[in-house]
């Protein structure tokens, strides 16, 4: 009891027009889901803002929630809008950011804390998740492109400060389904190739060839949504690397088991969040009980929805997060704890298809 404080008022500043509706729709369901289930004090308001597209307008709303009698803000979504937010000079009431500040941005700002779905995030807990299994040398193969560079980036800076190495990286372009050129690069199949064919050449005659692959890799890290995961495992197991473990982000999963449709990808490590993965979780009671009236922006984008569940009912524990570093929160979206940078860190279940 000692740390826990429910305010009386709560700004809600998400897009709720504009190309993040959606988006923000989600975000504010769950948000809101989690207050008409959980109630915890009685006074309780919650006010909602729609921040739109514009971010410059953002400052100027932060202001209004306030001069409205906001104890707690929380918002905004866009990486674009908390940019804008961080130009105020100060934050008089605890405000909880949707989405996180440049990794560069190590400024501690009392009041602002940060959650969100970061997907560098999840590439690092792929990195701590390989090494706790044993693994050493590890192949990446990611799509080429700006969001490839950056879970590439997060996956091997970790990687490397645990204790890893990296034996190979090739880039697909994932508006393909043929990955056979990068994949054979990765496996070093090609080299092997053209060993054969040099030694045809001297020879100049036909000889027996089986194609091998390299040796020195533990796992394979890749990035990829579920249209590419699909096309990608076949590919590797064509290529004779049934034995390497594959480990990638949620992001491969599209939310909802589909067996036909995802039986390609049948021995692929992904970590997810329990809201997800409610099958098999004890969060199952929860989404149990709000099934029926999950909205349809709820389903479709349910990773956000999960998001606003936790938004809300992290208000009261961050006090207690922020005391003890030890302490974890068990959300929807993960089991939550903060970092020195009022940080709010996910840790994901792991699953195999």
């Amino acid at each position: 009891q000692e740390a826990v404080a429910q305010p009386d008022r709560v700004a809600l500043l998400v897009p709720l027009s504009g190309k993040f509706a959606k988006a923000g729709e989600a975000l504010r369901d769950g948000f809101l889901a989690a207050y008409y289930t959980r109630r915890l004090n009685a006074k309780q308001i919650i006010s909602l803002y729609d921040v739109g597209d514009d971010n410059n307008k953002i400052k100027e709303i932060y202001r209004k929630a306030l001069d409205e009698g906001a104890q707690f803000v929380v918002g905004p979504l866009e990486k674009e809008s908390v940019q804008q937010l961080l130009q105020l000079d100060e934050f008089p009431v605890p405000t909880l950011t949707l989405n996180f500040l440049p990794d560069e941005d190590k400024t501690l700002r009392g009041n602002l804390f940060q959650f969100g779905l970061s997907p560098e995030e999840e590439a690092r807990q792929v990195a701590d998740r390989t090494w706790l299994d044993g693994h050493v040398n590890a192949a990446a193969l990611v799509p080429a492109g700006p969001w490839g560079e950056r879970m590439l980036a997060s996956f091997k800076e970790r990687w490397l400060a645990v204790g890893g190495k990296i034996v190979e990286v090739q880039t697909y372009d994932p508006a393909k389904t043929n990955f056979s050129e990068p994949i054979q690069a990765l496996l070093n199949i090609d080299e092997s190739q053209k060993r054969y064919r040099q030694l045809a050449t001297t020879l100049k005659r036909d000889i027996k060839f089986t194609t091998r692959r390299r040796t020195d890799v533990d796992f394979i890290f890749i990035a990829a949504y579920p249209l590419q995961g699909r096309q990608i495992q076949p590919q590797l197991n064509f290529f004779d690397a049934t034995d390497i473990p594959v480990y990638t982000t949620s992001h491969v999963f599209t939310g909802t088991l589909n067996q036909e449709r995802d039986r390609d990808m049948d021995g692929i490590i992904f970590g997810d969040m329990p809201w997800v993965l409610s099958g098999s979780s004890l969060h199952r009671d929860l989404r149990m009980e709000l099934e029926s009236n999950i909205s349809e922006s709820g389903n479709s984008l349910q990773r956000l929805y999960a998001l606003g569940i936790d938004a809300y009912n992290v208000i009261g524990a961050l006090n207690t997060l922020r005391n003890y570093p030890y302490e974890r929160f068990d959300g929807e979206t993960g089991s939550l704890s903060l970092d020195n940078n009022l940080r709010i860190r996910r840790e994901l279940t792991w699953v195999k298809f």
